[in-house]
Parts: C-alpha cells; sequence; structure tokens
C-alpha cells in the first residue's frame, strides 16, 4: 500500500506530497495514465478525486437506506433493507 512520506509544501493553487507506491499499484496506474494520454501525476489526482466522490456517494447511499430502514413499517421490506445496509457495511 502506498505512504505519504515528508513534509507538505503548500501553495495557493496546491499542495505537494511526496508518495511511496508498491510496485504493482505504480505499474497499473502507469499503465491508466498511458491509456489515457495523462501524466501519471495527473492520473494519481483523477484517482484520487474519484475515490473519493465514490466514497461520499457510498455515504450518501448508506445514510438514504439507514433512513428508509427506520422509517419502514412494513416487516420484508424492513428484512430487505436490513440485509442491504449489513452487506453495505460488513461486505
Amino acid at each position: 500500500m502506498g505512504t505519504i512520506m515528508g513534509t507538505a509544501r503548500k501553495t495557493e493553487d496546491a499542495t505537494r506530497l511526496s508518495v511511496t507506491l508498491t510496485p504493482d499499484l505504480y505499474e497499473e496506474i502507469a499503465t491508466k495514465a498511458k491509456d489515457v494520454g495523462v501524466s501519471l501525476n495527473r492520473m494519481i489526482v483523477t484517482l484520487l478525486h474519484s475515490g473519493i466522490e465514490a466514497e461520499k456517494h457510498r455515504k450518501q447511499i448508506l445514510a438514504e437506506k439507514l433512513e428508509r430502514y427506520r422509517a419502514c413499517t412494513d416487516e420484508k421490506e424492513a428484512e430487505r433493507l436490513g440485509e442491504d445496509l449489513g452487506a453495505m457495511l460488513f461486505g
């Protein structure tokens, strides 16, 4: 797994970080960057943004299902929603 090392240098536009990647993760990102035609740095930033947005979306869906579960009065629907929530939380 990659690690962030050293100190970050921050400017008005960006923060510069040094990141250590495993060889297989590096190869996967480098291949994606080459396929898309962008720099390795741009691909890392794009993947980070995508991951952050996906996590936000997952949390939103989880909150919506939890609210529906709490408000549910139908026993079968509550059971189904409970199973969905369990799958989302525990895999």
